[in-house]
């Protein structure tokens, strides 16, 4: 476990840190500087370094680094003016460290995936998954895994993390519109898309020599990675089915593609709704991380993925819990499958009996008021079936 940074401006500074980002700037005046990402555990900071050409750096994105500089404040902010980088090589010192991790426990997270796999009712699906979840390799990687280097949950668990609240915002949207537009959304394929959509990260993004961190993603990006990944893994399923594989291949490849040009196009809905809900989640964690850089401070720097600075809620005033929710989950328990119970949102009509009671006695004038008043009152008054969608608040 790696000590907090103690920064004080005006210091001389000399430590090691994970490079997440390396980036070469201009200035007004036409100098040229490179700007540092540097991680440190939980810690976070920037450094800048002049140079003439930017071959003068040989450092790479993933690389450990010894930094030695002097570090300057400006307002709440530290940053490091670098005197000299050099990259780490051959030391025991172990990359995982330098990086941030999960506010989640990553057992409780790996037994809440778990169980949420044990749920799904096609037994060919369930099987691939939960042969990714017991190989020794592929469990590894994807508990420690950041869902990317320098983007959104870029620590240690982030994957998981990551590919947990997409399952849990999944299933409780097929629940949502099963109620809607009943046996329009496969809750089968559409788990199965949320849990593989970034298994190609796993091998993009890997520590792949002493202290260097390896994003393999520039040639051949992590949604190919992953389809290549889902053959194996079907090809280790006796007799998985080929119909079956094909589809899931495509909840894969259309990630990123859902209407644009960017990849395939999503054909099916489950593809459409996995590409949004990522898409969604990955925003979340960015802005979440973002606000979680500084907490003094009602807004936000300038943050480039945005377009600008954010307002901040994680104030002190209001920091937001250290650790975020504890499934209520006994791991042990056998998981018994069920088909979901739908109830339409439509009402039936009520039919005219065929005797009909006689019509009730003419009412006096004060009768008839009243009579007028209750029964707007239960025309106003919404069927029990659309109540129960919204809740007894409305």
């Amino acid at each position: 476990m790696l000590k907090p940074l103690v920064l004080t401006a005006g210091a001389s500074f000399q430590e090691t840190f994970l490079l997440h980002a390396l980036d070469f700037k201009k200035t007004r005046s036409g100098g040229t500087y490179a700007e540092l990402t540097l991680a440190h555990g939980s810690d976070q900071i920037t450094g800048t370094l002049w140079v003439e050409n930017q071959s003068e750096l040989n450092l790479a994105e993933g690389q450990l680094v010894s930094i030695q500089g002097h570090v300057t404040r400006e307002g709440d902010e530290f940053q490091i003016h670098i005197d000299m980088v050099e990259p780490i090589l051959g030391s025991d010192l172990d990359p995982t460290d330098y990086l941030s991790s999960s506010n989640l426990d990553s057992e409780t997270m790996f037994g809440a995936l778990r169980h949420t796999i044990s749920t799904i009712e096609d037994q060919d699906i369930r099987s691939l998954l939960t042969h990714f979840l017991d190989d020794p390799e592929l469990s590894s990687r994807f508990r420690n895994a950041p869902a990317s280097l320098t983007g959104h949950h870029n620590y240690s668990g982030g994957l998981m993390e990551h590919v947990l609240s997409v399952l849990h915002i999944l299933d409780d949207m097929e629940k949502h519109y099963q109620r809607y537009y009943p046996g329009l959304v496969d809750r089968n394929y559409l788990l199965a898309g949320g849990f593989l959509h970034n298994i190609g990260r796993l091998f993009a993004l890997h520590w792949s020599g002493p202290n260097t961190m390896q994003n393999d993603t520039q040639v051949i990006g992590h949604r190919i990675k992953s389809v290549v990944m889902l053959d194996k893994l079907a090809a280790q399923i006796t007799g998985f089915p080929p119909a079956k594989l094909e589809r899931l291949q495509h909840l894969v490849a259309a990630q990123k593609g859902a209407t644009t040009n960017w990849g395939d196009a999503s054909h099916t809905i489950e593809a459409l709704l996995v590409h949004d809900v990522t898409r969604i989640d990955a925003y979340l964690g960015q802005f979440f991380g973002v606000c979680q850089k500084d907490v003094s401070s009602a807004w936000t720097q300038f943050e480039l993925v945005f377009g600008g600075r954010l307002h901040n809620p994680l104030t002190t005033e209001h920091p937001g819990p250290s650790k975020f929710w504890t499934p209520q989950i006994n791991l042990h328990d056998t998981v018994e499958i069920k088909a979901p119970h739908v109830e339409s949102v439509f009402v039936s009509p009520v039919l005219p009996e065929d005797n009909p009671e006689p019509p009730p006695a003419k009412a006096n004038s004060a009768t008839r008021k009243r009579t007028r008043k209750s029964s707007r009152g239960a025309e106003n008054e919404l069927p029990a079936a659309i109540r129960d969608l919204f809740g007894p608040e409305h």
